[in-house]
């Protein structure tokens, strides 16, 4: 069974930050490392990726991952390993998209799109 995330890490997860991705890229190679947005609810991270990039195709082929979440300023990092599943429909994906820009653009001045 998974290790839960401590309740003391939901204010650090939920506040505007990048989690950097690792994902294998098979045996011999060095591990994808990505910059990613997430979104972290009820013990899931949740991550916005397009078909069109490397880390969909490596989780394609091995979907097991690791996130690092790291603050170095505040002397706090969450470090998470498992297994991605890829969720594909619209309407998951629409919810997941305004949860990210709202999460990363506090306090940021609205866009005039």
């Amino acid at each position: 069974m998974a290790e839960a995330i401590p309740e003391q890490f939901d204010t650090f997860l939920a506040e505007p930050r990048n989690a950097l991705m690792c994902i294998s890229r098979g045996a011999d190679r060095p591990p994808h490392a990505t910059p990613v947005w997430f979104n972290y609810e009820r013990g899931r991270f949740e991550i916005s990726i397009t078909r069109t990039r490397a880390k969909y195709r490596h989780l394609q082929r091995a979907p097991e991952v690791a996130l690092v979440i790291d603050d170095p300023m505040g002397f706090k990092t969450v470090i998470v390993e498992g297994s991605a599943v890829v969720t594909d429909d619209d309407a998951s994906l629409l919810a997941l998209a305004k949860k990210l820009r709202a999460k990363h653009r506090q306090g940021q001045p609205a866009s005039s799109d």
